[in-house]
């Protein structure tokens, strides 16, 4: 588990067992393999759920869908790359290794996230 995003610690609301279980199983594979998911539907075929029962499991628990969840993952993976001072490593090339798919998607996703283009986090650590 990368610790980035710490959403099986949160409390879940009341849900059933099956739906947190999901849900929890589905979060530490996203944890783990968010450079490479490419669909819902392999989060639920890992976790041995339907896709509706993940997208149902993970509204009731954390009131998000895994889509926003990996994405949440992949932005804040990307600013933790970003913020290290390093070996020189372009915002694409840091999008693309996060999974980020369609790079001119992604300083928007990260501006509206973080209030600030990956650029400038980028220009910050290398200084």
């Amino acid at each position: 588990m990368l610790g980035l995003l710490a959403m099986a610690d949160v409390a879940p609301r009341s849900t059933p067992r099956t739906a947190l279980r999901h849900a929890r199983r589905a979060m530490d594979y996203i944890e783990t393999h968010f450079r490479d998911i490419s669909t819902v539907a392999e989060i639920a075929a890992a976790c041995g759920t339907g896709i509706r029962s993940l997208e149902l499991a993970f509204r009731d628990v954390w009131g998000l869908s895994p889509n926003q969840a990996l994405t949440e993952i992949r932005l804040l993976a990307a600013r933790q790359r970003l913020a290290l001072p390093g070996p020189p490593a372009t915002v694409a090339e840091i999008a693309m290794d996060c999974g980020f798919g369609h790079l001119g998607r992604f300083p928007a996703q990260y501006r509206a996230r973080f209030g600030e283009l990956p650029s400038a986090t980028l220009k910050r650590s290398r200084g």
